[in-house]
């Protein structure tokens, strides 16, 4: 199965964010309607075409560009704790990509980065 964000970021990893679509292998969002900040999700590129070793997050401003960025491996916030390399891969023969994975440290990481940013709580608003 190809790479879906669009599933990823609607099913498996939701994150419940104000004005959240996703374009391609990318979510962006602006949390705070008051606030000019958006944010952008993508995967990270791992060491191989087409594989992913986590998620990056930009911060951007519409006329300062980049505010800041950060990378959240799947290492990091033990994704995928079985694997000898925590990476995705789009072109994997698994149901998806993600398959297996255990998400709660990375959003629970995307959350605080968020916060961090934006007067809103994913926290409180987490998807059951």
């Amino acid at each position: 199965m190809t790479l879906n964000a669009d599933l990823f970021f609607t099913h498996d990893f939701r994150l419940p964010l104000n004005g959240a679509t996703v374009v391609g292998n990318t979510l962006y969002a602006a949390p705070d309607p008051a606030s000019p900040l958006r944010l952008r999700i993508d995967f990270h590129p791992g060491p191989h075409h087409n594989s992913y070793t986590g998620l990056r997050i930009t911060l951007l401003h519409p006329e300062a560009g980049q505010v800041d960025h950060t990378v959240l491996t799947f290492a990091d916030h033990h994704t995928y704790p079985d694997r000898p390399q925590p990476v995705i891969r789009d072109w994997h023969d698994e149901d998806c990509p993600w398959a297996g994975g255990s998400f709660g440290e990375l959003w629970h990481a995307v959350a605080r980065y968020v916060a961090l940013w934006f007067t809103v709580d994913l926290e409180a608003d987490r998807p059951a």
